[in-house]
């Protein structure tokens, strides 16, 4: 437990509490979904949507990428996040091959 500790005291010195930053990352996402369902109100026909599985895997990938986002938003210069974004893109790519 001391090695978590410590782990999530360092992330705190670079990026602020976590109470802070999962606000931050909830209020952002919250704006991301009500706009993806409003634009998603208009797809009425099989063809246009997505398995749900997809779409709720590609959510996902959404929500981890606003996550980094978050942690760029104070560092912008931390080349492990522009990465991990990538890296969630190209998941979300095979989500959708699938």
């Amino acid at each position: 437990m001391n090695y978590t500790k410590k782990l999530v005291d360092k992330r705190g010195t670079s990026y602020g509490s976590p109470l802070h930053g999962f606000n931050q990352i909830k209020q952002s996402y919250k704006l991301w979904y009500n706009f993806y369902t409003f634009s998603m109100a208009d797809k009425t026909t099989a063809e246009e949507s997505l398995s749900s599985v997809v779409e709720e895997s590609l959510q996902h990938a959404v929500y981890m990428i606003m996550v980094k986002l978050s942690r760029i938003a104070v560092t912008i210069d931390h080349q492990d996040s522009w990465e991990d974004i990538a890296g969630y893109v190209e998941c979300a790519k095979r989500c959708m091959e699938k």
